[in-house]
């Protein structure tokens, strides 16, 4: 265990010396580039350390901060002692403020973002917040400092605080939020195409070279002719080609174009007779940046939520695929028990009438013999007896025999089975008015259609007399555009559709919707406090 841990402090100290070392090398060698351009009056001036500084912080674990630390004041301290000796407290301030005020503010960001990221608008405005913040606070602390000590030979002691003042911290703060545009978003964006195809294990086509190509294309077209473009013209050249960049690209495309923006216009600056500002370039770039970033996160981020909704509507489909399917299966699971349920009652329609029928009509001519061949009054009385039971259990098993199956379906068709005595007669018993409105001619409808609307019929009956309470029904059949419709509407108290325990309750409303589902039809229910109504739409087979 002990041999584990101080292995682990000997790799720790290694990458802790690499990473100083390494960082302060690339901080003092990128100083030097920004220090060449500012001799000249017309440059957009940009200060790289600045980005390597903000990008450290926010990519190095919190262990190496300090070497991070180190490596820049290392570097620091070099080029001090290149340019001469100066006051203790200033190299002091020089070495060590920016550093912890860089490191503060992307302590700030990562306690609430964890990670770097452009990818989002919020996280996007967070980042540039910041470097803004961190470049701000470092120039005015810096400027002060120098020109308190007198290490400016542009502007005197005498003048702090003034506009002056004022415009030197701006410069040396666009020069940090420059360079910091400069280094992150391109760090930011290496990272994530490295992560990206490294977890996708795809290659990359030939297709995702092209627009880079016509963009570096562009970029020496105008590099070319850049002598005899006035500086105006490649500034809104510059800013067609981040617009294009940023809205095919999002985030990475603004990152490339900003790139190549800011090499364009520094480009030009330097070979440029005209004369324009440092901070007027310093803006322009800052402003385009600004805005580029935050577009390319809002068009990346929209874009990850339309690859989002695309891929919902993907499994929705698919999950509307599969309910259809199993709809098909439970609507042929249904006709098919519809189907079974009426050829057996239609047997055992046939058995009573064939079996029962023969008996009773047996049984009636015995007695009937019996009555002739005997004079006893004790007889005869028992014999019609006899009879009228006979014509009761006929009687009875009639009916029984036109519930199951109605022959009047079969003899006189729907329309008369509708008025037949049989099926009325239950709400005559109940003092129930009964209308039938019937607009079209119902010869053509399938047997399996005449059944289904004589049982929904036959059905909705019932459920009126036990619970309705009503005084009038109407049934109303009408054919329109391929489809049969079917209407019962009552007068009675109604009740509550949407009490799921009232439609479990009535077994009835259940076997007419499945009657009408079995068919490919529409069942829709309707009740209040004036009555009930049910609504039937079939197809015409």
């Amino acid at each position: 265990m002990r041999l584990t841990k101080n292995n682990n402090n000997k790799w720790y100290l290694l990458f802790f010396s690499l990473l100083a070392i390494g960082y302060s090398m690339l901080w003092y060698h990128s100083w030097y580039l920004p220090l060449n351009f500012a001799v000249i009056d017309n440059t957009a001036s940009w200060f790289l350390p600045a980005g390597y500084r903000m990008a450290a912080f926010l990519f190095a674990p919190r262990k190496y901060w300090m070497a991070i630390i180190i490596g820049e004041w290392t570097a620091i301290r070099l080029i001090t002692i290149e340019r001469g000796e100066i006051d203790l407290v200033s190299e002091l301030i020089a070495t060590t403020i920016p550093a912890i005020v860089y490191l503060g503010c992307a302590h700030l960001y990562l306690r609430n973002y964890k990670t770097p990221s452009l990818k989002t608008t919020e996280r996007s405005i967070a980042l540039l917040v910041t470097c803004v913040a961190a470049a701000t606070l470092t120039s005015a602390i810096l400027n002060t400092s120098m020109i308190y000590h007198g290490e400016l030979s542009t502007i005197t002691e005498n003048e702090l605080f003034t506009h002056k003042h004022l415009q030197m911290v701006m410069a040396f703060a666009f020069g940090d939020v420059i360079g910091v545009l400069l280094i992150l978003p391109s760090i930011l964006l290496v990272t994530d195409f490295v992560e990206t195809y490294q977890h996708r294990q795809t290659q990359i086509a030939y297709t995702h070279f092209l627009p880079l190509l016509w963009i570096i294309m562009v970029t020496i077209a105008i590099t070319l002719a850049i002598q005899s473009i006035p500086l105006i013209y490649i500034k809104l050249l510059c800013v067609t080609l981040v617009i294009a960049g940023t809205h095919k690209f999002g985030w990475h495309g603004a990152v490339i174009s900003i790139l190549i923006m800011c090499i364009v216009i520094v480009y030009t600056s330097l070979i440029s007779t005209e004369s324009v500002s440092v901070i007027e370039n310093q803006v322009y770039l800052i402003t385009i940046a600004f805005t580029s970033l935050i577009l390319g996160a809002s068009i990346t981020e929209q874009s990850v939520l339309n690859q989002k909704l695309k891929q919902q509507n993907t499994q929705l489909n698919q999950l509307n695929q599969v309910h259809q399917k199993d709809a098909l299966k439970n609507q042929l699971l249904a006709a098919r028990v519809v189907e079974i349920q009426e050829l057996e009652r239609k047997k055992i329609a046939t058995e009573l009438h064939d079996d029962i029928g023969q008996v009773l009509t047996a049984l009636r001519t015995e007695v009937s013999i019996l009555k002739r061949a005997s004079s006893d009054q004790n007889v005869h009385r028992c014999a019609e007896y006899l009879r009228t039971l006979c014509d009761k259990i006929y009687n009875a098993t009639r009916n029984l025999i036109t519930l199951l199956h109605p022959r009047e379906l079969d003899d006189l068709g729907l329309e008369k089975a509708l008025k037949s005595k049989l099926l009325t007669q239950l709400l005559r018993n109940a003092n129930i008015n009964y209308q039938l409105h019937i607009k079209h001619a119902l010869s053509n409808l399938s047997d399996d259609t005449k059944i289904a609307i004589y049982r929904i019929v036959q059905e909705s009956f019932n459920n009126i007399v036990k619970h309705a309470s009503a005084r009038n029904v109407t049934v109303e059949i009408a054919i329109e555009n391929d489809l049969i419709s079917l209407s019962i509407q009552d007068d009675g108290v109604g009740f509550d559709v949407n009490k799921a325990s009232i439609k479990h309750n009535q077994f009835g409303l259940i076997t007419m919707e499945e009657r009408a589902l079995a068919l490919k039809g529409n069942f829709q229910l309707h009740s209040s406090s004036e009555g009930t109504q049910i609504e039937i739409k079939l197809p015409i087979k």
